[in-house]
Order: structure tokens, then sequence, then C-alpha cells
């Protein structure tokens, strides 16, 4: 009977000891699974991130453009009246004729 008894032990220890791996294997699998998946959803988000912040440069990029472009009018046109400043009077009809072909 304790020969059958020792057996036993060692058959039950050998059969727990195969299933305890089958089932630390089947749960490493599922938590390789789970991780993998949390990466993949990182870098996903990183992706976004990258993206919203190519979006952002560019529309500051656009915004810096339109004030120098607003700055190059402004002073264009403070140019355009210093010149005309420093033509002076002259006759009325010279003067009517600079102002009709001016936009011009």
């Amino acid at each position: 009977m304790a020969i059958l008894d020792l057996m036993g032990a060692a058959a039950g220890g050998g059969l727990f000891g195969v299933l305890g791996t089958v089932a630390g294997r089947v749960a490493q699998y599922f938590e390789t699974k789970q991780s993998q998946a949390h990466e993949k959803a990182r870098w996903a988000h990183e992706v976004k991130l990258l993206a919203m912040q190519q979006d952002r440069q560019l529309a500051e990029q656009e915004h810096a453009l339109e004030v120098l472009e607003t700055e190059g009018r402004w002073q264009g046109l403070t140019a355009s009246l210093e010149a005309d400043a420093r033509v002076g009077k002259s006759y009325l009809w010279v003067n009517a004729v600079r102002a009709l072909t001016r936009p011009f």
C-alpha cells in the first residue's frame, strides 16, 4: 500500500507539474499578447502626437509668413507715402494726374 501511495504521489506530482507548466505558458501567452497590444496602442498614440506637432508647426510657419507679408505691405505703403511727400507740390492738374495714375 505504501508503494502505491508513493507511486501515486510521484505520478500526481509529475501530472501537476506538467499542468502547472502548461497553465504558466498559457498565462504567459496572454500576458505577451496584452503587452503587445499595449505597445501597439502606445505607438499609435505617439504617431498621432507627432502628426499634431507637425500640424502645429505648419500653422505657426504659415502665421509667421502672414505676419511678414503684412509687415512688408506696411513698409511698402510707408515708403510710397514718403516718396509722394518728397515729390512736393506742383500744378493742380499735375497733382490730379498723379492721383489718378497712382493706383496703377
